[in-house]
């Protein structure tokens, strides 16, 4: 990230998930056995194998635990079959299409040279709906269940929603310290003035959104991109139409490894979930 180091910022995080297939579904909330989900789709250039850094470890866990190799990318098992497979089915492949369009698609910049402007080559409603169920196949259930609004928004595949957080988006680079998981957490900024933070973040190449109740003001806020209007524009026509401006960057808010300063060299995960 090109804003300041984050070395005095205070986190607070997540404790550790067990790993089971046997669960509660995210979206649902039905009980019974989990599917492999991929976050982000597998087909949004999620399926390398890579070594992730990891801060949050299982208690007892061996000297190598602060890293996690992930064959086929990262995925959970948050969501259930039907969940997985038919509602959210089309909210991943307009994810797909929409991420591989940002790759493919003629470069246009703004006046300033510094961001892509990219039309968007799908319904944004659909983008939001993936969002969501990304954000809800990371949290740990508890979320899920205080966030009912959340969990209709994507069950109903019409509903607008105006979430209670804001959503900022960014393209990310094709570099090995790209990558970043980071549930909703809270860095309280006491010792680092403009760093206050309550959010969460999932970038990997080529996009990456933050998620935030609460952003602090040296985040360069001005290179994030606000969609939360994906989440709440109902006219057809618009969410065909709309237009973002997108400036590159390795991450949006950095993990708390790089808050601790500890320097990015690879993909990072704040937290152990259901990683399979």
């Amino acid at each position: 990230m090109d804003a300041e180091p984050l070395t005095n910022v205070m986190y607070l995080t997540s404790a550790y998930d067990a790993v089971t297939e046997e669960g509660q579904c995210h979206i649902c909330l039905r009980k019974g056995k989990m599917t492999q989900e991929h976050i982000p789709p597998k087909n949004a250039f999620n399926g390398s194998t890579a070594l992730w850094d990891r801060l949050v470890i299982p208690e007892r866990a061996s000297k190598s635990a602060h890293q996690v190799r992930l064959r086929g990318g990262f995925r959970v098992r948050t969501i259930c079959r039907n969940c997985n497979n038919e509602l959210c089915s089309p909210y991943a492949n307009a994810y797909v299409q929409f991420v591989r369009h940002l790759v493919e698609s003629p470069k246009l910049f703004d006046s300033s040279g510094s961001a892509r402007l990219i039309q968007i080559p799908c319904d944004t409603l659909l983008l939001a709906k993936q969002i969501a169920t990304m954000i809800l196949a990371i949290q740990q259930l508890s979320y899920a269940k205080h966030n009912a609004g959340l969990r209709e928004f994507v069950l109903n595949k019409e509903s607008t929603y105006q979430p209670s957080f804001r959503v900022y988006a960014f393209l990310v680079p094709e570099v090995p310290e790209a990558g970043t998981i980071t549930r909703f957490h809270g860095r309280v900024e006491t010792f680092a003035p403009g760093y206050g933070f309550f959010g969460g973040e999932m970038s990997w190449f080529p996009f990456g959104f933050v998620y935030a109740s609460q952003i602090g003001r040296k985040y360069d806020l001005k290179r994030f991109e606000d969609i939360t209007r994906w989440f709440t524009m109902a006219d057809t026509t618009d969410r065909n139409r709309d237009v973002v401006k997108l400036h590159c960057r390795v991450t949006g808010v950095d993990s708390i490894q790089g808050g601790l300063g500890k320097r990015r060299v690879r993909p990072q995960i704040d937290y152990i979930a259901s990683v399979t």
